[in-house]
């Protein structure tokens, strides 16, 4: 039989473990709702620039395609369109590598959330050690 003396202080800890958990939990919500945020705006950002961009190069580089070719027409057409094919190659190449080590180097999503988990899940398994 469990004394009635010790069950209101069994009760209050009980209460205040499940409010502790509770702000614990509020808290990392919060914080991945922030990265969310930050997340989404610099990705809109990031989409907007980069149309803006290819958009604009697009015009620029045919300007400039035309006006090498028309310049050679006449003397080294050929040569012409085979310098400016392989400009816009190695413009290629490199555009995609440099892609390739943005996506590779970013951090992952929501890394701060999960360290901060991470911590939590380690002083729990601390904690109930004995």
């Amino acid at each position: 039989m469990i004394d009635s003396s010790t069950t209101p202080g069994l009760r209050d800890s009980l209460a205040r473990l499940a409010s502790n958990a509770l702000s614990l939990v509020h808290t990392r919500l919060a914080l991945a709702g922030v990265e969310l945020a930050e997340e989404r705006d610099r990705l809109k950002s990031q989409l907007t620039l980069l149309v803006v961009g290819v958009v604009a190069a697009g015009f620029a580089l045919l300007s400039a395609s035309i006006l090498v070719i028309v310049l050679f027409w006449d003397t080294h057409r050929e040569g012409a369109i085979i310098v400016m094919t392989l400009v816009y190659a190695a413009i290629a190449a490199w555009t995609l590598r440099r892609a390739t080590t943005i996506r590779r180097d970013a951090p992952a999503p929501f890394a701060a959330t999960l360290a901060e988990l991470e911590k939590d899940r380690q002083r729990f398994v601390r904690q109930s050690v004995p």
